[in-house]
């Protein structure tokens, strides 16, 4: 009987520190959904590079494969490519703004854009 009742003691002084432990438990939810958030934001990180083999399908609903990648080295400093057979777009990013190139079937354009 005596290991019956210092059971219940040991249970119940466990269950009210779990209590104690968190006197807001939906603000605690909160923060680590935020925090989970933030560490989802790529574009926090120093650097990464992502490289991806895609597929779309033209206005005659024909299959096109092409490449994307992305190299990026803080928001001052990255490289964006998409390349299709017969079109390649080209963005670079800088300090003062970024710069679109974009060469379909042989054509090229510029356009410096400032931020």
């Amino acid at each position: 009987m005596k290991k019956f009742y210092f059971l219940v003691v040991v249970s119940f002084s466990i269950c009210s520190s779990f209590a104690i432990a968190s006197d807001n438990p939906s603000q605690d939810g909160k923060d680590l959904i935020e925090k989970a958030a933030d560490k989802m934001n790529i574009f926090a990180l120093p650097y990464f590079e992502m490289k991806a083999n895609v597929r779309i399908l033209d206005n005659q609903e024909k299959r096109l494969e092409g490449t994307y990648s992305l190299l990026w080295n803080g928001p001052d400093k990255w490289r964006e490519e998409i390349n299709f057979a017969g079109y390649t777009e080209l963005q670079l990013g800088c300090h003062c703004g970024f710069t679109s190139c974009t060469q379909p079937w042989g054509t090229a354009r510029s356009e410096p854009l400032a931020l």
